[in-house]
């Protein structure tokens, strides 16, 4: 797979995913609420999951669903 995801992307995504990976941690820890409807621990560890896929396609700048949707943010 090449890489798709340029440089402003990579950064967000980083970003993003370094707080939905705290967020995540945090919730399942008890230190924050972070769930309304479904239940916290579900909630903490969808959060870290996703931020944990947002890392490693910000790391890699290979992005899965933009090559399935002909996405290419790299200059």
């Amino acid at each position: 797979m090449e890489k798709n995801v340029g440089d402003t992307d990579r950064k967000i995504r980083m970003a993003l995913g370094t707080i939905l990976v705290a967020l995540g941690a945090a919730g399942y820890a008890g230190v924050i609420p972070i769930a309304n409807v479904a239940p916290q621990a579900l909630t903490s560890v969808a959060l870290t999951v996703v931020g944990i896929v947002l890392l490693v396609t910000g790391y890699t700048s290979k992005c899965a669903l933009y090559s399935a949707l002909r996405i290419d943010t790299s200059e």
